[in-house]
């Protein structure tokens, strides 16, 4: 089999568990309910500011608020959609809600998320179903130059450490140059704003792991054709709003200078990791509103 078979077929296979992964993931638990919610039209407001709080992992776990928030954002949560997931053909932008609900002791946040399907069902008749599309999105490779990644591997914490680093969250120290400076053999990962320029640095990370932190910032899929196993660390500095990313079917050189210690995010790959990002167009699930009711049932 030669090499671009090769890729094309692994392409697919990771399309394939994409999907099958995220219709796993959207689909609701019919069981699934908040105790107590409140779902009401928004008043009409100049101020476009809108929030969702909440739920598990946050401050109040046992409420679910959401204030002026559009029907898109309630769907990006409820169904843990990324940006390229929801098709935006009708206006969901415009009609927003007030939502107020009581989660049941011990629940997820998927299953907060299943809640909310249900809730958006029942008082708006919620009306969706998945598409298979084309959409934007990447393949990441190792560089024509070479991987220039460290592989790393956990150490044995000791119990009274691993005790104390679950009191708070994990602490680091900031470098001269302000990028984050992390113990050794320690997985962790820290995202920071360096000036103008961008900062992620991890340690004993997996390639899956980066790709997650990656697909945060460009908004799409990424198809992992490293074929790289075990944990690496890793230190990737980059300027944000410097130039857009890839567009489909271009694939640049990507040079970057010495007196550019920022590059954007696809040059600092290349440079500082060995990692060559390419924009495709790939398969992915599209949810699509076929319909709603503007105005909620009576709580």
């Amino acid at each position: 089999m030669k090499k671009s078979q090769r890729i094309q077929r692994l392409a697919a296979i990771a399309v394939m568990a994409l999907m099958s992964w995220t219709l796993l993931a959207q689909q609701p638990t019919s069981s699934a309910s908040f105790e107590v919610a409140s779902v009401k039209l928004a008043r009409p407001a100049t101020a476009q500011v809108w929030q969702i709080t909440g739920g598990p992992g946050t401050p109040t776990p046992s409420r679910f608020i959401a204030a002026n928030a559009p029907l898109s954002s309630l769907l990006f949560r409820a169904f843990g959609l990324q940006a390229h997931q929801l098709d935006r053909a009708a206006s969901l932008e415009d009609v927003r809600y007030d939502i107020t609900a009581t989660v049941p002791d011990g629940s997820t946040r998927m299953q907060v998320g299943a809640m909310l399907q249900k809730l958006l069902t029942d008082r708006l008749r919620l009306r969706t179903h998945f598409e298979e599309r084309q959409v934007p999105g990447y393949e990441l490779t190792i560089a024509k130059s070479g991987l220039k990644m460290t592989t790393a591997e956990a150490i044995a914490i000791p119990i009274s450490g691993a005790a104390s680093s679950e009191a708070g969250p994990p602490k680091f120290t900031t470098g001269p140059d302000g990028v984050p400076e992390l113990a050794a053999g320690r997985p962790m990962w820290v995202a920071r704003a360096v000036g103008n320029a961008m900062s992620i640095v991890g340690r004993v990370q997996s390639m899956g792991s980066l790709i997650k932190l990656l697909e945060q910032r460009v908004g799409y899929p990424i198809a992992d054709l490293t074929a790289l196993a075990g944990t690496y660390d890793f230190k990737l500095l980059f300027e944000p709003d410097r130039r857009p990313l890839l567009v489909a079917g271009d694939d640049p050189q990507f040079a970057v200078k010495d007196s550019e210690p920022a590059p954007d995010l696809a040059g600092a790959l290349e440079s500082q990791l060995g990692l060559h990002l390419r924009a495709v167009k790939r398969s992915a699930a599209v949810l699509v509103v076929d319909g709603y009711n503007r105005t909620p049932t009576p709580n």
